[in-house]
């Protein structure tokens, strides 16, 4: 194994981010609520906060409005090396964890898919038990969200949407994974250890 950093935050998505009908779809992060634990299941994830209150991703499969592709969509993870990156080309506005990403792991280090080997194993911090992340795969970047970091007061160009699409893709926008389940529920948190599985 090989570490890659810690988690920073985990967190979930309450609700789409996209707001609004076609074709005047924007992007808003303000769903985004970061929590104590994330449990990561075949079905996706679910925040914990304050004990023993849930609140279920929308990724999830048994959210009631679920965003859930049929694929690895449930779970998903991102780099701080990734924002800070993004901010030096778009600005400020690009906040760690604003792609709304389950799993934000600190790191200087950017990395491409091929780099995460055949997968990521988080250590829990309090009692050293692995949790395994397989299949990973790139997030591809939405229209609305290259919009968001283009941040214009105007409409951005075809180029100029393009270019960001095309910036955000490969992992710089995040990564897809599942779990394997043990015997025991897999809860982690800010402070866990991750590293590449090879």
């Amino acid at each position: 194994m090989k570490l890659i950093g810690s988690i920073k935050q985990v967190q979930i998505q309450r609700f789409s981010l996209k707001f609004g009908q076609k074709p005047h779809v924007t992007y808003n992060p303000s769903p985004i609520q970061v929590v104590e634990q994330l449990q990561l299941t075949s079905d996706g994830v679910v925040g914990i906060i304050d004990g023993p209150t849930a609140i279920i991703d929308i990724h999830n499969i048994q959210h009631p409005t679920t965003h859930h592709n049929g694929g690895n969509n449930g779970i998903s993870f991102n780099f701080t090396a990734h924002y800070q990156e993004i901010r030096q080309a778009y600005g400020e506005h690009v906040y760690d964890g604003c792609a709304g990403e389950n799993i934000l792991i600190e790191t200087d280090q950017h990395y491409r898919l091929a780099d995460l080997g055949a997968g990521l194993i988080i250590e829990r911090a309090q009692d050293q038990q692995q949790v395994e992340l397989y299949n990973l795969s790139c997030a591809v970047p939405c229209l609305e969200f290259s919009h968001f970091v283009l941040h214009r007061k105007e409409e951005p160009g075809n180029e100029q949407i393009k270019h960001a699409l095309q910036f955000l893709h490969h992992g710089q926008r995040g990564f897809y994974a599942l779990v394997t389940e043990g015997p025991t529920k897999n809860f982690i948190q800010a402070g866990d250890r991750v590293y590449s599985a090879d």
